[in-house]
Order: structure tokens, then sequence, then C-alpha cells
């Protein structure tokens, strides 16, 4: 950044973290920041863990509360290390002429789900990430709650830079929502999961509902009222008054399979 910012030219920088990620190590200041036993544990919930061995017990909550402790370490450290970029960015007086973008590759199930710790479900917990963009003339300090996908990614990139426009592209630019949150936004958002290299599982998410269909025929599919019910626990499919709205999501769910699940 300091060699970009002085050159007086465009420039772009990728910064990546590896934490959060496991193994949970930063140092011993940041986990000082949290002891294990005022740690509130996530509810699990009377649900099967995914993927799980249902015979295998669940970790103890002793065991539960360290990992909690570690994750919330790595975080933290991480937020430092973020500071310090955005530190630089403020020395070299580029705040008001650079686009910066922050977002996570995953989410992470803490022990919700019956017990179950990690990634790879089709469920918001796992598909949810952090996105924050900073923009010169966005609003400032706004939530927005539109569903955007990382696709939309380089159209926005592209559009709030001055650059061509292409026409080849799944994404759609978020300039819109950046200048306004409230902005109407009427796209679902995909998330797909692979196991052994072969599609596993497909959720289509609205801003109120998930829609979830698996490989496996044989598995039903799951459809949750988000607004109602945001961990995902009450399975709607089947619910004769939710009919339509399944209906449509089935119907998003073949249109993207159609173009991408080969």
């Amino acid at each position: 950044m300091e060699q970009g910012g002085r050159s007086g030219k465009p420039f772009f920088i990728a910064c990546g973290f590896r934490r959060p990620h496991l193994p949970w190590m930063a140092s011993e200041e940041f986990f000082e920041r949290y002891a294990p036993e005022k740690l509130p544990l996530p509810v699990r919930g009377d649900l099967a863990r995914p993927g799980g061995d249902p015979q295998k017990p669940a970790a103890s909550d002793e065991s539960r509360r360290a990992a909690l402790r570690g994750y919330y370490a790595c975080i933290s450290f991480m937020d430092r290390q973020l500071g310090r970029v955005l530190d630089t960015l403020d020395r070299l007086k580029l705040v008001d002429n650079t686009l910066v973008v922050m977002l996570g590759d995953n989410g992470y199930h803490l022990g919700t789900r019956g017990g179950f710790w990690g990634k790879g479900t089709p469920y918001e917990e796992s598909c949810g990430v952090p996105l924050l963009i900073a923009a010169p003339g966005g609003a400032r300090a706004a939530g927005c709650r539109r569903v955007v996908e990382f696709v939309d990614l380089y159209p926005t990139l592209a559009d709030l830079c001055g650059l061509p426009a292409r026409s080849d592209l799944q994404g759609r630019s978020l300039r819109p929502l950046i200048e306004n949150p409230a902005a109407p936004w009427d796209h679902a958002a995909f998330s797909v999961n692979a196991r052994n290299n072969e599609p596993f599982s497909l959720a289509v998410s609205t801003e109120r509902f998930r829609y979830i269909e698996y490989a496996d025929a044989k598995k039903p599919a799951e459809f949750y009222d988000l607004q109602a019910d945001p961990r995902e626990w009450a399975n709607l499919a089947d619910k004769p008054e939710y009919a339509a709205m399944v209906a449509e999501s089935k119907k998003l769910a073949a249109e993207h399979r159609q173009k991408f699940w080969k």
C-alpha cells in the first residue's frame, strides 16, 4: 500500500487473513479477553448433526467453551491486523478515493444443529458471510439486508472504478445498494455444496426464505422462514400454506442447476 499510495496511480491490493480458520492460534493477549466460564454456549437444538455419527457423543461444555474462546480470540487477532491496514489507508490519506471491501469465505457452525462444529452445510451459519463495502460517495455506517452473492463483486468493482462493463458475467453491480441500502433488489442467492468433487446440495436464499435440495433425490427438500426461524430448525417444505413459495424456490433452483450443475 505504501508504494501504491505514493505512486499517484490506481492500485489494487488483495490482502488475506487466515484467521479465524483452524488451527485457532493467536497471541495470549487475545485469549485473555475471553474468560471461558463467561462464554454463553450456542443452543444445540434438537436436530441431527449434519453428516455426523448419531452415536458419537457431543462435545462437553468445557470443550465447547475452550473452542469458542479460541475462535473469538482469532477473530480479535484478525480485527487487529485489519485495523493496521485501515490505519495505513488513513495515514496515506487514501480514504476518500479508495474502495475497500472486507469479506469472509464461509461461515462456521459453533456447536449448533445437534452439536455440529464446522462448515460445508447448506445452512445460513455455513453459507452466510460478512461483507463490508466502503466506497467514496456510498452510504455511511449503514446496514443492508438485501441478499447478494460474491459473483456480484467483480461487476461492482468495475462499476465503481469506471471500468468498461461486461455482458458475459453472472453477477450484477451492487452500486445501487451501496448508494441506498434500501433500494429495490429482487434477486436470489445460490449456494452449491460439493462432496468428493460432486454436487451435494443446492440452497436458494431470498431475504425471507431458504430452500435446500440435495443431489441425492432420497433426501427430502428443506424450506425455512428465516424471519421466524433464523436458525433454520423448522422445515416447512411440506406445509400446505408454503406450497406456492416452495414451488417458486424449486423453479429458481432448477434454472440454476441447468446453468451450473452439470
